[in-house]
């Protein structure tokens, strides 16, 4: 893995600029994020909630693939039903995801706030993943044949403590997932539209075509900019993955270490079988 280390892209990983504002969420206020990413139960309600028109706009399973890679959300009628509602809502884009969290009354969280939610205030040991080891050895909440995270056996999260964080993949706080799973969207201090971000939050009410609000929410799936990917995701069935020789899969996927941001400003790529979203609150607001 060390080449992805040692090659910068700054259309990936941003353009060193700044100042970030003090507007911009560092992660050092007090704030809320999701325990769990969207589930595509969750996910359901959010489009069942809309207007008929925003749905043409924000429902993720209309191209060729979805159902195959663990996608279950259907139209019933006039009604949105998801297969699996605990499983993570994937093939799930940015404009999607910052439309469900203006409608949640929630926001986008920041890349520096995932750091936060990963490590907490412990120093970083040389490359460390968010269950505060330099090993993913031990995890065992991961995808298996049906296409939903592992919660039986060792994987059962009635187990998770503190000295098996690394094994349920639960953060320095306990928030889950933030490695592995689907990819997660963050608002990214490399580009300037993620440095307009000033961490406002949803009230409810979406505009045309399903989109949110807030101004200050960088938006655009199609290289809109102000955005990037943290914690890889998991791309293929885990048999599938098993059998691959991809070296970008092996060594990043699904498990990134909480300083990899090599996607960090990239604002592109708007739906796929491992993107998905989590939001966040300001605690003060």
């Amino acid at each position: 893995g060390a080449l992805y280390y040692q090659t910068r892209m700054p259309q990936y990983e941003g353009d060193q600029a700044g100042p970030i504002p003090a507007s911009f969420p560092k992660g050092t206020r007090a704030f809320y994020v999701m325990k769990y990413e969207v589930t595509q139960g969750q996910y359901a309600a959010f489009l069942n909630a809309l207007w008929g028109e925003h749905t043409f706009f924000r429902a993720p399973f209309a191209g060729i693939g979805y159902y195959d890679e663990r996608g279950t959300i259907r139209l019933d009628g006039r009604t949105y039903v998801a297969g699996a509602p605990n499983r993570p809502a994937n093939w799930i884009s940015w404009d999607d995801g910052i439309a469900f969290a203006d409608w949640a009354g929630l926001r986008p969280m920041t890349e520096l706030e995932f750091t936060k939610a990963a490590r907490g205030p412990v120093r970083p040991a040389g490359i460390d993943y968010p269950w505060g080891t330099t090993t993913r050895a031990r995890v065992r909440r991961q995808l298996v044949e049906n296409g939903d995270l592992a919660t039986q056996g060792e994987a059962d999260e009635s187990r998770l403590t503190r000295d098996t964080r690394d094994v349920l993949g639960a953060s320095y706080y306990w928030v889950m997932d933030l490695a592995g799973s689907v990819w997660e969207r963050v608002v990214s201090a490399g580009h300037p539209k993620g440095r307009a971000f000033r961490g406002t939050h949803g009230d409810g009410t979406l505009r045309a075509y399903g989109m949110a609000t807030n101004d200050d929410w960088p938006s655009g799936d199609h290289d809109g900019g102000g955005y990037g990917y943290k914690g890889g995701g998991y791309y293929e069935m885990a048999r599938e993955r098993a059998r691959a020789n991809d070296e970008l899969l092996l060594e990043l996927n699904p498990h990134s270490p909480i300083d990899w941001r090599n996607y960090a400003a990239w604002g592109g790529a708007p739906r796929s079988m491992a993107y998905g979203f989590r939001a966040a609150r300001t605690a003060d607001r």
